[in-house]
């Protein structure tokens, strides 16, 4: 009788099917944003992103399957408002913005310490230069700015007026700028400060305040976010607990050419 029990209970389950795993649909410009989003077009590239590396490590750490769609980027926030898509990033926070999806809000604002980055543009000169950076415009500019090839601040600078050289990597620029054949940088912050320390250069500094800075973040479709409240909100949180130390352990690999 215990016998015929035990198979009962050991076919029973057998029988019931295994615990599925979440998914996520996420959506993002098929343009880059290096080092966040890297490469072109449809395909995820390798190293995919700084942006893509962080969300891989909030999957595993919340058991959720995730699928990367990249397409243009206002299709991006179409398909995210229909709810087609599960979440889309990597996006800074506008009004109008909010009726495609959710932001990570605190106190009726977006949550910057849940934020995917900061997308943060500094003007890098050597020490002792005249150069300057009102917040507006250039002060005693003498030569040429070096910007990385197909970095969205290479546009801003020329909207400004500025002469820019564009280089294959933020290791160009410095060589450059160490060499005297530019006046000044303009580099991601998080990946410049990397390579000055990794390289150990000196004789450099950040002209302040900052080129451009803003603070980009995973939008959740308002179809998932009010289905899964719980779980939108431990995507969220995982995000602000796994964005430092996933940065600082895998930038290493986008300081070479984008």
């Amino acid at each position: 009788m215990l016998r015929a029990a035990w198979f009962a209970s050991v076919f029973l389950l057998a029988s019931l099917p295994a615990q599925a795993r979440d998914t996520l649909t996420i959506g993002l410009n098929d343009r880059g944003a290096y080092p966040y989003v890297t490469g072109e077009g449809a395909a995820i590239a390798e190293p995919p992103g700084l942006a893509i590396d962080l969300m891989r490590a909030v999957g595993e750490r919340l058991r959720i399957d995730l699928r990367f769609v990249r397409m243009p980027g206002l299709r991006v926030l179409s398909e995210l408002q229909d709810g087609d898509l599960d979440a889309a990033l990597l996006y800074s926070h506008s009004t109008d913005r909010e009726a495609f999806g959710a932001y990570p809000m605190r106190d009726g604002r977006p949550d910057p310490a849940r934020r995917i980055a900061t997308l943060s543009y500094v003007l890098y000169r050597p020490v002792g230069s005249r150069l300057e950076w009102t917040g507006e415009r250039f002060l005693n500019l003498d030569g040429r700015i070096g910007a990385n090839l197909n970095y969205s601040i290479v546009e801003d600078l020329r909207n400004l007026g500025a002469p820019v050289v564009e280089v294959r990597s933020t290791a160009d620029s410095f060589r450059m700028l160490l060499a005297g054949r530019i006046a000044g940088i303009a580099d991601h912050a998080v990946v410049a400060d990397a390579y000055l320390a990794a390289a150990g250069l000196t004789g450099i500094e950040k002209a302040r305040p900052p080129l451009r800075e803003k603070a980009y973040y995973l939008m959740l479709s308002r179809q998932y976010a009010a289905a899964h409240a719980e779980r939108a909100a431990a995507i969220w949180e995982a995000i602000g607990e796994l964005r430092d130390p996933t940065t600082d352990r895998l930038l290493p690999r986008y300081l070479g050419p984008p």
